[in-house]
């Protein structure tokens, strides 16, 4: 499970490092740099959420509940 976890990790963060740049400009072409820089900011701002209630689901599903 260890070796899956760094290898999805490493995927994500591959793809957030080549896609980003570009998903930032395209953003900013079209419309302005701050507006762009904000658009990061609220989508990061509602990943996080989502994150921590997937995470507490697939705990609660593999019967996790009470460890760390």
């Amino acid at each position: 499970r260890r070796g899956a976890a760094v290898a999805a990790v490493g995927v994500i963060g591959y793809s957030g490092f080549f896609a980003g740049p570009a998903m930032l400009g395209f953003i900013a072409g079209a419309f302005d740099l701050r507006v762009a820089l904000a658009t990061i900011v609220v989508v990061l701002a509602l990943a996080l959420p989502v994150l921590v209630l997937f995470r507490r689901k697939t705990r609660i599903e593999s019967g996790d509940v009470g460890g760390t």
